[in-house]
């Protein structure tokens, strides 16, 4: 799922949470949803987890990483 796709699905209080999650702020999440920002190596990492893998890393950043990488086995 691309990230976009999955921060659409999330009410604003849930945005905010994931936020938190990621050790970030709602703010940052906005432009990530709004496709303003693109997601760094780390935060990556972090989204991959908060995310339980629906957002794969190559769905986030394809010039990093292999399709494989970063799916839930």
């Amino acid at each position: 799922m691309k990230l976009q796709t999955y921060l659409a699905s999330l009410t604003p209080s849930e945005r905010d949470a994931f936020a938190a999650r990621i050790n970030s702020t709602p703010g940052y999440v906005k432009l990530l949803r709004s496709g303003h920002k693109r997601v760094g190596h780390a935060m990556a990492k972090r989204i991959l987890v908060a995310t339980d893998g629906q957002v794969t890393l190559h769905e986030m950043r394809p010039d990093i990483w292999a399709p494989s990488a970063g799916q839930a086995a």
